[in-house]
């Protein structure tokens, strides 16, 4: 028991605050929020997240002090989006591994003497991430090894071949702290499903221990504080900050725990496994709290505390940087509102004048004991140990390797499974030796974005042709819609006009919109005859009005009709204007079918109920050319599809989701779906041979949703999203491999963009929930493939447009090429969006091609789910008292599609004809509506006789 009176000769450790004149001042720092601590630090240099944004890190030299000049301060412009935690190699001091919130990870190499401008490229960039990363953690005793947490999924990874070592994505929520153990051999974690685990990620699979840990709903931490022994910081049920030790061989059972103050704080442990001090450092607290680790009662000896500036971040800077001739036992860089303040321990002694060894153990050198492919193969050692001794120690302590394409290491896992310390050799050794690596550099003049490439299935398509519709359009264009000429490119509908139509055509007076919808739904549904809204209320009401009885809603209970729960989303079928489908909340399908002339009173009872899945249904889409053919997305990560006129079945369900399905569609032909999701892919299916994708690509922001529609009969995919600076983006992919072709960033906005795509005219109309403007695009095979057109800004917000699919709703001889219902707070108003033209008193036969007959079925659903696909029909919309622009009878026959025809262009029946011709044609036509004669106006009046001429 003599341990009860030892004296810890770290126990009087007092903290040295320098003066101000060495603090570090006038720094960029933002308030940031993540598992990280915001700095570190390595022999050389110091790394810290800088400006508002967090996105980039300012370097400085370990030794700086004094006030910084932002402007000239070198940084390393690491990332697009927010640095949640970077880390520098135990082995070289210029090696700094970065993770961010924009799911990458990346190493920096800073050369010695310091950075001299601005870094930019990384030397080596991993593999993408499933969410944010959280933590990257080095290995303490094997060079380029590194730990990294996403979500909730941890990966180590050799670095020298950017490979995966081991992952692991068991964990059921957050996780927020990695560590390894001194040895090297387990990691620990914390996460926030508030489990403690402990990993050989060597052996692969489940965690070899895991426990239950605090209770507190806020971030906890975890280090190892010996090799069978762990610290965690945490809350407790009674919000009280709490430390706990546990030995790894009972973790179910701590050692010991101590409840602290109530504070919101959360609390960072920094460890020093050379004299057991930990430092426990709360951001958003002004003081820090040294306490001394045992492995006996009472297992924390607190020490002085240091109480300053609030804290928002904090690291220990090596020991090789100590002044150990000053007694400066350890030193912890303090991140504060504007500055840097390096706080020194110091064991209090008569004299330093000579080296205390006593204080001074030896510590871990920048040397490492193993190389990557050793501890793969499974060898342990212990971590190189230096003096501190500075008579026995170089004066430069720091270390600067090769970079990684050129390091190479001794085979050293016998030796080191033998006990002793192997060394590595980063510089020339004997080939019959080394293992030469192989690592992904980044060059100078290559993209970083070259780096990530979508991952194509072995079963995908790979025909040029093969997502794109079997007809070729009969239309005498090209796909290009735009002309090139001298002045640019132009294009027909650049100047299109939205006119909201008269008053008389207003359904005014609404009362109790609901607008707490879901983020998947439109929340306006419209076919040529009525219109669907929600309404607030109990039940999921769907209110819905007849288009030919618009005017003024009466006051009162307007006759809707009532869902069991709270409606997701709904639709209409596009071959049937009286038939309506409601998915809701609690997993189940309502087909409704409106009686002629509307609903009379509130209707509960739906003609078909179906339970279309065990959680909650997002989305609906009818096939666009199948009879009752419908699909349905839900929070089960799933999309099922149905037949409506067959039983309560599904028919076929598509896996391949990981996480929340944003958006899906039918592609034009009806035989294809695309999707995008939350775990940031876009993917294709072929539903009739594969539940699983044949194409998967893509790179989504997961951010606050997107939507996906098909453009140009298949040939492109247009996501809208956001940004990871949170601005809304508009991206093409192309389907065959979804590659991405453009981008176009919009303004910041919290509302998703909602496309509509009129594949006649080839434009995207693109609306946000609770805004001003419709914007509108021409989607083009020519690059940037999408080109804006005029935008349409009504006097009021705006929370939805319904556009009509049937064309023969249409006014052509109005030059009405599409016509929505835009739903504001109050009101249904039908909007015409037009082309301006001079002789508007022709069928404008370049602006309306032959359409698709989209609101009649081109097949059967049975024969569709049994592999038919049918032949769609065509038709024109231009009146038969209405003579075309351009003298031609439009071709209604499309043709066929072949792997050699796909840029073919339908050969109209007037191609042949001279110019003259034309010209011709034209006259007359103009000639027949002015009902022009070759009479002279002066032979139709009376004259005199020629007789009277002579008459005086």
């Amino acid at each position: 028991m003599s341990w009860r009176f030892k004296a810890s000769k770290y126990k009087n450790a007092a903290p040295i605050e320098p003066k101000k004149e060495f603090h570090i001042k006038d720094l960029a720092i933002g308030s940031y929020s993540s598992c990280g601590n915001y700095i570190a630090a390595s022999g050389a240099f110091m790394a810290f997240n800088w400006d508002t944004h967090g996105s980039s890190l300012a370097v400085l030299p370990i030794t700086a002090a004094g006030r910084q000049d932002r402007k000239t301060i070198p940084k390393i412009n690491a990332h697009n989006d927010f640095v949640t935690d970077f880390a520098f190699s135990p082995f070289d001091d210029g090696l700094l591994a970065t993770g961010s919130q924009d799911q990458t990870v990346k190493l920096w190499k800073i050369p010695k003497e310091g950075l001299k401008q601005d870094l930019t490229k990384p030397e080596v960039v991993l593999p993408e991430q499933p969410r944010r990363v959280e933590t990257v953690t080095f290995h303490p005793t094997a060079d380029c090894i590194l730990a990294t947490s996403s979500g909730q999924g941890i990966t180590v990874w050799d670095m020298i071949h950017a490979k995966t070592v081991y992952s692991w994505d068991g964990h059921e929520d957050q996780v927020q702290a990695v560590d390894w153990q001194r040895q090297g051999g387990l990691l620990a974690t914390h996460s926030k499903d508030k489990m403690l685990r402990v990993f050989d990620p060597r052996t692969g699979g489940e965690p070899i221990h895991e426990t239950k840990s605090h209770d507190g709903m806020k971030d906890s931490k975890v280090v190892w504080i010996g090799e069978n022994r762990v610290l965690t910081s945490g809350f407790g049920q009674d919000r009280a900050r709490q430390l706990a030790i546990r030995d790894i061989r009972n973790i179910s059972t701590p050692e010991h725990v101590l409840s602290l103050d109530v504070s919101s704080g959360i609390l960072v442990p920094l460890y020093d496994p050379d004299t057991n001090m930990v430092f426990l450092s709360g951001k958003g607290d002004r003081y820090i709290q040294f306490v001394e680790v045992t492995d006996h009662d009472p297992f924390f000896v607190p020490g002085l505390r240091y109480t300053g500036e609030q804290i928002k971040g904090g690291c220990l800077v090596p020991k090789r940087a100590m002044d150990v001739m000053k007694g400066e036992v350890n030193r912890v860089l303090q991140l504060a509102e504007s500055s840097i303040i390096p706080i020194t321990w110091q064991v209090p002694r008569k004299t330093y004048r000579d080296f205390h060894a006593d204080i001074f153990p030896d510590t871990a050198g920048p040397v490492p004991a193993l190389g990557p492919s050793d501890w793969i193969s499974g060898a342990n050692a212990e971590p190189a140990k230096i003096t501190l001794d500075p008579a026995k120690r170089a004066e430069d302590s720091t270390n600067f390797q090769a970079p990684l394409n050129e390091r190479k290491y001794e085979a050293v896992a016998i030796e080191a499974q033998n006990g002793t310390t192997p060394k590595p050799n980063t510089g020339n050794t004997d080939t019959n030796k080394v293992i030469i690596p192989t690592v992904r550099v980044m060059k100078d003049d290559e993209p970083e974005s070259s780096i990530l490439r979508p991952q194509m299935r072995e079963d995908s398509a790979t025909g040029q042709d093969s997502f794109l519709m079997p007809q070729i359009r009969p239309t005498s264009q090209s796909k290009s819609n735009g002309r090139v000429s001298k002045f640019g490119r132009t294009t027909k509908f650049k100047h299109l006009k939205g006119t909201t139509m008269h008053k008389s055509n207003h359904f005014d007076n609404l009362k109790n919109l609901s607008k707490s919808v879901a983020a998947e739904c439109d929340i306006i549904q419209a076919n040529s005859k009525r219109v669907a809204v929600p309404l607030s209320g109990p039940g999921g009401k769907i209110g819905v009005f007849e288009t030919e009885n618009s005017g003024r809603i009466p006051d009162g209970v307007v006759p809707c009709l009532i869902n069991s729960s709270t409606v997701m989303d709904f639709a209409w079928d596009p071959f049937n204007d009286a038939k309506l489908v409601c998915v809701t909340e609690d997993g189940t399908m309502n087909i409704w079918k409106i009686p002629d002339g509307g609903l009379t009173s509130q209707v509960n009872e739906p003609d078909q109920n179906i339970v279309a899945h065990g959680d909650k249904v997002s989305i609906i889409r009818f096939n666009p050319v199948a009879e009752d053919i419908i699909a349905t997305a839900a929070y089960d990560y799933s999309i099922k599809i149905w037949n409506l006129s067959d039983g309560n079945e599904e028919k076929i369900t598509l896996s391949g989701h990981s996480d929340q399905i944003y958006a899906f569609a039918w592609s034009q032909c009806g035989r294809f779906i695309a999707s995008s999701c939350r775990d940031g892919k876009v993917r294709i299916y072929n539903p009739r041979k594969s539940s699983t994708p044949i194409v998967e690509g893509g790179n989504i922001v997961p951010k606050k949703g997107s939507r996906i529609v098909w453009t140009l009969d298949g040939e492109f995919l247009v996501v809208t999203g956001f940004s990871k600076q949170s601005e809304r983006t508009v991206t093409v992919y192309r389907t065959k491999d979804l590659k991405n072709m453009s981008s176009e960033t919009l303004n910041v906005s919290p509302a998703v963009l909602v496309p509509f795509y009129d594949e006649d005219s080839s434009t995207l109309f693109l609306n946000g929930k609770g805004e001003n403007t419709l914007f509108a695009y021409e989607v083009a095979l020519d690059p940037p493939h999408i080109f804006a057109l005029s935008p349409f800004k009504p006097p009021n917000s705006s929370q939805g447009f319904g556009f009509l699919r049937n064309k023969n709703a249409l006014n052509v001889r109005e030059i009405e090429f599409a016509r929505a219902y835009r739903l504001s707070n109050t009101t249904i108003e039908p909007v015409s969006f037009t082309v301006p033209r001079v002789k508007s008193t022709y069928f404008q036969d370049d602006l309306f091609p032959p359409t698709r007959i989209l609101w009649e079925p081109t097949i059967s659903g049975e024969k569709w789910l049994k592999g038919e696909n049918g032949e769609q029909s065509w038709t024109s919309l231009k009146p038969a008292d209405m003579k075309s622009l351009s003298g031609e009878a439009q071709v209604l026959t499309p043709s066929k599609r072949t792997s050699n025809n796909d840029s073919a262009i339908t050969e109209s029946a007037g191609e042949g004809k001279t110019t003259k011709d034309k010209e011709k044609g034209l006259t007359d036509a103009v000639s027949d509506i002015l009902t022009t004669s070759n009479d002279l106006e002066q032979d139709k009046m009376e004259g005199v006789d020629e007789n009277e001429w002579d008459k005086e």
